[in-house]
C-alpha cells in the first residue's frame, strides 16, 4: 500500500435546508449532540484532513461550524442538488475521499481509519446488520439491491471520484433507479434516495451484482451503522 496517498474525510451537509432549524444542526437529546457533531467527532478521531460541504444561505449551521470546530474545513456546494454535493468534496484536492453522509447518528471511527488503509481502492461498508432484512428486487426480479452495502459512507480514488459523477455513471445510476422504482418514477435530484443511492449502485456495480468492472473496489466490514440517520433515531 501506498503511504504517500492521502485521504480526506468529506461530510456532506448541503441540499435543501430549513433556514430556521437546519437538518444537520438539530439537537438529539440521547446523545446531547447536534447531529453533524456526531460524523465531525468520529471524523477527528482518525487523523484524517475533514472537510464538510454545505449549502450557501445555511447561516446557522455554518456559524455554529465555524465557532465550534475551527479545525474542520468547510466548502460550499454551488446548488442544492447532489450532484452539485459531490463535485464540491471531490475538488477540496487531489486525496482520496472517504464521503460520510452528515446526517449519521450511529457512526465509529475505527471503521473510517479501516476504509482510509485500502489505499488505491473503492471501498464500501458491509454492515454487521443489514439496514433492511431482504434484499431489494428490481422491477423485473433480475437484479438485486443488496441491502448488507451501506451507502452512508463510502471511499473513492481520486481516479474513481471523476468517474463517479461522471454523465454515463450519472445516466447510468438513473436507468438503474428506473429498473428498481419503476419508468415513470419522479426522482427528486436534492434527496439522497433517488440520487445518491443510485449512483454508488451504479458505480460500484462489481461489489452488488458482480458485474465486472476495471476499478479495484473491495467491501469492508464495518460496526457502522450507515442507515442509521436522524429520521430514524
Amino acid at each position: 500500500m501506498n503511504d504517500e496517498i492521502q485521504t480526506t474525510i468529506v461530510i456532506l451537509a448541503a441540499g435543501e435546508f430549513n433556514k430556521n432549524n437546519p437538518r444537520h444542526y438539530k439537537f438529539l437529546f440521547f446523545k446531547f449532540k447536534r447531529v453533524i457533531e456526531i460524523p465531525i467527532l468520529e471524523s477527528l478521531k482518525t487523523g484524517f484532513k475533514v472537510s464538510i460541504i454545505l449549502t450557501y444561505g445555511n447561516e446557522i449551521l455554518y456559524s455554529f461550524l465555524k465557532r465550534k470546530y475551527p479545525l474542520v474545513n468547510i466548502y460550499f456546494a454551488k446548488d442544492k442538488s447532489m450532484i452539485s454535493t459531490y463535485q464540491a468534496a471531490f475538488n477540496i484536492d487531489n486525496s482520496e475521499k472517504i464521503i460520510v453522509a452528515g446526517d449519521i447518528i450511529d457512526m465509529k471511527y475505527q471503521d473510517l481509519v479501516t476504509m482510509g488503509e485500502f489505499k488505491g481502492y473503492d471501498v464500501l461498508p458491509r454492515l454487521s446488520k443489514p439496514w433492511k432484512k431482504n434484499n431489494i428486487m428490481s422491477i423485473c426480479q433480475n437484479y438485486e439491491l443488496r441491502t448488507d452495502l451501506g451507502t452512508g459512507i463510502f471511499k473513492l480514488t481520486h481516479r474513481s471520484q471523476k468517474i463517479f459523477i461522471s454523465e454515463e455513471n450519472i445516466d447510468k445510476a438513473m436507468l438503474w433507479r428506473s429498473r428498481f422504482n419503476g419508468k415513470n418514477y419522479k426522482g427528486n435530484e436534492n434527496t439522497a434516495n433517488d440520487i445518491w443511492t443510485w449512483l454508488v449502485f451504479s458505480h460500484f456495480i462489481k461489489l452488488y451484482l458482480n458485474i465486472d468492472s476495471n476499478l479495484k473496489q473491495i467491501e469492508v466490514e464495518v460496526t457502522t451503522q450507515t442507515a442509521k440517520d436522524y429520521d430514524k433515531s
